[in-house]
C-alpha cells in the first residue's frame, strides 16, 4: 500500500528532473551559441548539450505540453556547429544587421550620386569603399608586430570593463558601531580585527592567527560608506553592464525602504596566481573553481583620512597604501565546488560559510577592486515556502541557495563552460 501510495510521487519527481535537465541544456546550447568567436571545444560543447535536451525531451510529450517537436528553429539546432565552421559565428545573424548595411551601401552611396544613372554610381561607390577598407586592414596587418597565433577561450571575456563608484561618500563618516548597526554588519569589528592582524602579521595562519584576532584591539575608526558601484565599458559609453548595491533601509517621504546587500562574484586571489587579470577564471584540475568566491556585500566604504595610519601602525608600506583604497566588508557562502552542483539542474548550491575557529559566519573586508561582477542567487524552495520569505528578507532567511549562472552570458561562461559539457 505504501509502495503503491508512493509511486506517483517517485514518477512526479523523476518527470520534474527530466524538464529541468532538458531545459537546463537547451539554455547553455543557447548561450553559448551567441559566443562572439568560436572553438573546436565551444562546438563539442554546443553538439553535447544538443544531445542532452534530446535525451530528455519525452518528458514533455508525456506531460502533454506538446504533441511533437517538428520546429524549423529546433531543427535548424543541429546544424549550428557546421554552420559556424563554415561561416563563422552567429552573432550578426539578426535583422539588426542588414538594418546598418541599408543606412551604409544604400543610404549614403545614394547621397553620393548626382542622381543620374543611380545603380552604376552607388555600385562603384560601394566596390571603392571596400577596396579602401581591404588596403587599409592590409596596411594595418604589415605594421603589426604582433606575429602570435591567436587562441580564443571564452572565459576571458572582460577585458576593459571598469568599475566605478560616485565622486563623493554616499553619507557622512561613521563610526564601527553605526556601520554595525544601520548595515546589519554583526561581525564588523571582527572582520576589521582580521584585516588588523593579516596587515601586519601576514605569516600567521590557522589557530594562531585565530588567537591573534581575538586579542587584537582596534583604534577610533571613522568610515566614507558608499552605496552603489557600475561596472561600465568603454565601448558601451556611459551605459552600466552591471552594478551591486549596499545600502541601509531608510524613510523618504514617510515611506520605508528596504535595506538591500546584493551578492557578488568576489576574487579571493589578490596579486597572487592571477594577478591582475581580474578577466580570468582559474580552474584547478578537478574542476574546482579557484580564486572567486560568491559573497554577500554588507557594506562598502573607505577609511576617513588619517585614521587608517592608525588601523595598523606596523604594517608594511603596501599595506599602508592598500589601507587607502576603497573596501567592503562582505559574508562568504561555501566554495565552488563539482560535489555542490545540484543533480538535475547543474547549477552550484550555497550556504553561509562558516569559519572553521570562531563557528560564526564567515566574514572579511576585501579590497572593492577585487568585487567582480553581479551574482544571482535563487532559494532552494522546499515543498512549501515560508511567509516570511520575500525579496527584502529571502537572503537572510533561506538556508540554501542555487547560483545562477543565466544571469547574462559573461556568468555563463564563467561557470558553465569549462565543464565540457558533463554538467549534466
Amino acid at each position: 500500500m505504501l509502495d503503491a501510495c508512493e509511486q506517483p510521487r517517485r514518477r512526479a519527481k523523476e518527470l520534474g528532473s527530466m524538464v529541468v535537465r532538458a531545459t537546463k541544456a537547451l539554455l547553455d546550447f543557447l548561450y553559448v551559441a551567441q559566443a562572439l568567436q568560436h572553438s573546436d571545444p565551444t562546438l563539442s560543447y554546443l553538439e553535447t548539450k544538443l544531445h542532452h535536451f534530446h535525451d530528455n525531451k519525452q518528458v514533455f510529450l508525456d506531460l502533454q505540453a506538446t504533441t511533437h517537436f517538428i520546429y524549423p528553429k529546433l531543427h535548424w539546432l543541429q546544424h549550428y556547429p557546421e554552420s559556424v565552421r563554415q561561416f563563422g559565428a552567429t552573432d550578426n545573424t539578426n535583422t539588426q544587421a542588414t538594418e546598418r548595411l541599408h543606412i551604409e551601401y544604400c543610404s549614403k552611396s545614394y547621397a553620393a550620386t548626382n542622381r543620374k544613372n543611380v545603380l552604376q554610381q552607388m555600385t562603384k561607390w560601394v566596390e571603392r569603399g571596400e577596396k579602401m577598407f581591404q588596403l587599409a586592414v592590409d596596411m594595418d596587418g604589415r605594421k603589426s608586430s604582433d606575429t602570435r597565433d591567436f587562441r580564443w577561450d571564452p572565459l576571458v571575456f572582460i577585458d576593459g570593463l571598469v568599475q566605478t563608484t560616485t565622486k563623493h561618500p554616499s553619507s557622512r563618516a561613521l563610526l564601527m558601531a553605526e556601520i554595525t548597526e544601520q548595515y546589519n554588519a554583526t561581525l564588523f569589528e571582527h572582520a576589521l580585527q582580521q584585516l588588523q592582524v593579516k596587515l601586519t602579521m601576514p605569516a600567521l595562519r590557522g589557530r594562531a592567527f585565530h588567537n591573534y584576532v581575538i586579542n587584537a584591539q582596534l583604534p577610533h575608526l571613522l568610515f566614507y560608506p558608499y552605496h552603489k558601484i557600475k561596472f561600465i565599458h568603454p565601448r558601451e559609453g556611459k551605459n552600466a553592464f552591471d552594478s551591486i548595491v549596499a545600502k541601509p533601509a531608510a524613510t523618504v517621504r514617510g515611506q520605508v525602504i528596504p535595506a538591500r546587500f546584493d551578492t557578488a562574484i568576489v576574487k579571493t586571489d589578490s596579486g597572487g596566481q592571477l594577478g591582475k587579470a581580474i578577466c580570468f577564471l582559474v580552474w584547478s584540475d578537478d574542476s574546482r573553481i579557484i580564486g572567486f568566491r560568491i559573497a554577500r556585500i554588507k557594506c562598502m566604504f573607505e577609511f576617513a583620512r588619517n585614521t587608517h595610519t592608525r588601523f595598523a601602525p606596523g604594517a608594511d608600506q603596501a599595506s599602508q597604501l592598500r589601507l587607502r583604497r576603497k573596501m567592503a566588508y562582505v559574508e562568504w557562502y561555501t566554495k565552488l565546488l563539482p560535489a555542490s552542483k545540484d543533480a538535475d539542474s547543474g547549477l552550484y548550491t550555497l550556504q553561509r560559510a562558516e569559519d572553521r575557529y570562531s563557528r560564526q559566519q564567515e566574514v572579511e573586508i576585501v579590497d572593492l577592486a577585487d568585487v567582480f561582477l553581479s551574482a544571482h542567487l535563487v532559494p532552494v524552495f522546499g515543498s512549501t515556502v515560508p511567509d516570511d520569505w520575500t525579496s527584502d528578507t529571502v537572503l537572510d532567511k533561506a538556508p540554501s541557495f542555487l547560483l545562477n549562472s543565466f544571469k547574462e552570458r559573461m556568468s555563463h561562461y564563467m561557470l558553465e563552460y569549462p565543464d565540457g559539457g558533463q554538467a549534466m
